[in-house]
């Protein structure tokens, strides 16, 4: 059966969306991948963090619908097409504590330093304003030109239950339809608006 259509974002959450920074230069800039174009990176990409897939994180609107959706690139060999084909099972899960699954494919396009080559990428619903709990909690490392950000919340008793609930509601959801959260990693739960939180998941 076709995958349920993504939830429809509120106006301010739309405003949000389509709010465009000034043009970059480069191959991302005029990138055009199956169908989705006007790429704006959503972070910065860093190879060495822990044991994950490197992957960039970008901001394109589909030429299909207009709407504008968070597509991650996978960096390294393209995903088999058996697990690919697995992956595109989480599009029929809706959940309110999980970010849907739009599409995911393999296709050539550029990665994050303007070099092009072939790549999976994961597409899902878009919250402009997101920020992950890790980036809350921990801030981001700095590196060479970049000092990093400290973290922007403390947590608290009230806070931790406000982050557990809802991610066993999803864990559960998730179990309910016979698919798994392989890892619950806090760079990719996700505080939606400053009172709900979302998770993501994809194979790295």
């Amino acid at each position: 059966p076709a995958p349920p259509p993504p939830r429809k974002a509120p106006p301010r959450r739309r405003a949000a969306a389509y709010a465009q920074p000034p043009e970059q230069p480069g191959p991302l800039a005029t990138a055009t991948v199956e169908g989705y174009h006007s790429f704006v990176p959503l972070d910065v990409p860093d190879a060495s963090r822990r044991s994950r897939t490197p992957s960039f994180l970008c901001k394109a609107t589909s030429s299909v619908d207009g709407e504008a959706y968070s597509l991650r690139r996978l960096d390294g060999p393209p995903v088999p097409p058996e697990p690919l084909a697995a992956a595109l099972a989480w599009r029929s899960l809706r959940h309110p504590s999980l970010v849907a699954l739009v599409d995911a494919f393999t296709a050539t396009g550029p990665a994050a330093d303007g070099r092009v080559g072939r790549a999976t990428y994961f597409v899902h619903e878009l919250f402009p304003a997101a920020i992950s709990l890790e980036r809350a909690y921990f801030g981001t490392p700095g590196s060479a030109g970049n000092p990093g950000t400290p973290p922007s919340m403390t947590p608290t008793e009230d806070g931790l239950w406000d982050i557990a609930l809802p991610l066993l509601s999803a864990i559960h959801a998730v179990h309910s339809a016979g698919a798994a959260l392989r890892i619950v990693d806090p760079a990719h739960v996700l505080f939606t608006d400053p009172h709900t939180e979302s998770t993501t998941n994809h194979p790295n």
